[in-house]
């Protein structure tokens, strides 16, 4: 069973863009990936583009067969780039609590733009907390 999570970037006029990944997505994984690879509004908003994820990888990788995509560890594993498919994009919300509404995951990673940190929610909630502090505590 996948620990389902969504990648999301807010902007500096509290806009969001999110997309969804399927696998590892609890905090000592995909949150510490996010972490420590992904320290940049721009970085963020390159790993946006490739659209809904199958893996969140440490770098962004190249497009590969997605039935093979288990032996390229360590590089994203995307729906669109790697498998072809359709409508994998990332989604836009007038704000967090309008994107929490519309979905349902384990996990809600935000990247600021106003504070260039990252934020966690757990499963629907509207309640971010600073995603350093809850890897601290791992």
């Amino acid at each position: 069973m996948s620990t389902r999570s969504v990648i999301a970037f807010r902007d500096l006029n509290g806009t969001i863009s999110s997309i969804y990944c399927h696998s590892d997505g609890y905090p000592s994984h995909n949150g510490k990936i996010l972490q420590e690879n992904y320290t940049t509004g721009k970085q963020v908003q390159e790993l946006l583009k490739l659209g809904n994820l199958s893996i969140l990888g440490e770098v962004l990788g190249q497009q590969v067969e997605f039935n093979n995509a288990r032996n390229h560890r360590g590089q994203c594993i995307a729906y669109g780039r790697d498998r072809a498919e359709t409508e994998q994009e990332a989604n836009g919300y007038v704000d967090f609590a309008e994107m929490q509404e519309s979905i349902s995951q384990e996990y809600t990673y935000v990247f600021d733009a106003f504070t260039n940190m990252w934020f966690i929610a757990e499963d629907n909630s509207v309640k971010l907390q600073s995603l350093e502090n809850v890897l601290r505590y791992l």
